[in-house]
């Protein structure tokens, strides 16, 4: 079988520019998501559909599911797993895809290494937000324990993560960046052990960090000291409305205290602070407060994600006339013209005839 390092010097530079799926993720990141103490989901990012595997068969250089991937997109294949970027291209011509070819062009040496390492928390999360779940939020799975309203497999929990030690085996020598999502990561000790790591091997001045939070907790004090540490840090705030429309759907948060948490952190001279935004059936009505807020507090718009009008079979439609009444209306997704910013399509977690993306 082929080795990573056989797939990688077969696709030369000329191949790059005629190779229309190409992806740089796919040679160069991995996302790892620990379902229980011994098996963890993986992928070449957060958008792609992973495959879960026994720690021990977890090694981003020899791991047959992400050789498998490297293999197909050096002939050309688009890998089923990458649907949620074909989606995205196929609407807005943007996607994680076309962002990271951007981003990784800035470490054309490392084409063997892993530069990019994509990190779920464990689902904890004081948030039960209209646009997530149980499998991201232990706030929803205590809400559905409750009610008795969770009728499909609970796959993992916060605790059942937490005993998960995968991190121990990874070699993070050539990592060049480390986004954490969750969950709630700055809820989490992953952002410290990883961090810390990476201090410990005289790095983490040369790697960039980005992390999602949901503004009701700042981050500890020795997550932070460590993020000063860092070459560049990102955060992206989940805000999708603003005053009583955020609470409403990011329930039991408070207002109030997102903005305190922003200027906090915005006071601590982060690098970059940006705003990600959920569209949908209960933000239509609210793009024009959300970009002027974003505005005022001088926020970036990393990306919008949607997820009500699905790329699923029977919403298909609804997708092109939504984006046609959000440019006609609210002219919101002028934000998108430069930069990493990219619309996120996600499965339909209500239709049976498709899967929810990760």
């Amino acid at each position: 079988m082929p080795t990573l390092a056989d797939s990688v010097n077969e696709l030369t530079v000329l191949e790059e520019k005629n190779n229309s799926v190409y992806c740089p993720v796919i040679y160069q990141g991995m996302y790892v998501e620990r379902r229980d103490s011994e098996t963890s989901l993986i992928a070449p990012c957060c958008a792609a559909k992973g495959q879960q595997f026994p720690n021990q068969k977890i090694d981003f250089y020899t791991n047959s599911f992400l050789q498998r991937l490297r293999q197909e997109n050096s002939a050309g294949v688009a890998s089923k797993e990458c649907q949620v970027c074909w989606d995205q291209e196929q609407y807005t011509s943007k996607s994680l895809r076309t962002s990271a070819i951007e981003f990784y062009s800035n470490f054309p040496e490392d084409r063997k290494s892993l530069l990019n390492l994509d990190w779920n928390v464990e689902p904890i999360c004081n948030a039960k937000c209209i646009i997530c779940s149980s499998y991201h939020s232990s706030a929803w799975l205590a809400e559905d324990q409750k009610f008795g309203g969770k009728d499909y497999p609970i796959y993992r929990t916060a605790s059942s993560a937490r005993s998960n030690d995968v991190i121990d085996q990874l070699d993070l020598s050539t990592v060049q960046r480390v986004y954490f999502n969750g969950g709630e990561p700055v809820l989490s000790q992953d952002p410290v052990k990883i961090l810390t790591k990476l201090q410990q091997q005289q790095r983490l001045d040369q790697v960039l960090v980005g992390f999602n939070m949901n503004g009701s907790k700042m981050p500890s004090d020795q997550m932070i000291a460590l993020l000063k540490q860092a070459k560049h840090v990102t955060v992206y705030f989940s805000i999708d409305g603003i005053e009583e429309k955020f609470e409403y759907i990011r329930n039991p948060l408070s207002w109030q205290e997102l903005q305190i948490t922003v200027k906090k952190m915005l006071d601590l001279g982060v690098d970059n602070a940006c705003m990600s935004t959920t569209l949908g059936i209960q933000t239509t009505d609210h793009c024009e407060k959300n970009a002027g807020f974003r505005s005022r507090q001088c926020l970036h718009v990393y990306h919008i994600r949607h997820t009500q009008f699905a790329n699923c079979p029977r919403n298909r439609g609804l997708v092109e006339r939504f984006y046609q009444f959000l440019c006609q209306r609210h002219q919101y997704l002028q934000y998108l013209s430069t930069g990493n910013r990219f619309l996120e399509y996600q499965q339909c977690q209500y239709c049976t005839e498709t899967t929810t993306a990760n």
